[in-house]
């Protein structure tokens, strides 16, 4: 039986194959629309639900995206509690959908294309 061994570890060729096969989403949560001109994030929804923005290769190139995403938003937003900054243009805004947006990619993240969230089996 063929294996590969790595730091006191073995895997099978298969299971190798396999990890090989698991990719990245970025997701964001959908929106919620309260009224024509009124949105905001449902981070509650199920995860099914979330709108895949992106797919990577691996959970670190997924990161270093929604990472580099938050850097422009906390560029955008001056920095500092940029979460409250949009929850709070957010309410004041008449038309808000771009607020909106921004929160969601403030709160995307990044899951496992395996993970049974993603076609809602949990």
């Amino acid at each position: 039986m063929n294996t590969i061994a790595h730091k006191n570890q073995t895997m099978k060729p298969c299971h190798v194959a396999a990890l090989a096969l698991v990719g990245w989403y970025l997701i964001v949560p959908p929106l919620d629309q309260f009224t024509p001109s009124q949105f905001w994030p449902n981070v509650e929804a199920p995860v099914k639900s979330w709108i895949i923005v992106r797919s990577y290769d691996t959970a670190f190139e997924c990161t270093n995206a929604h990472k580099m995403q938050k850097n422009k938003l906390e560029q955008k937003y001056g920095g500092g509690d940029v979460a409250g900054k949009l929850v709070e243009r957010g309410k004041r805004a008449e038309k808000n959908l771009e607020y909106a947006v921004d929160a969601g990619e403030w709160v995307g993240q990044c899951i496992a294309t395996d993970d049974p969230r993603v076609k809602g089996d949990k």
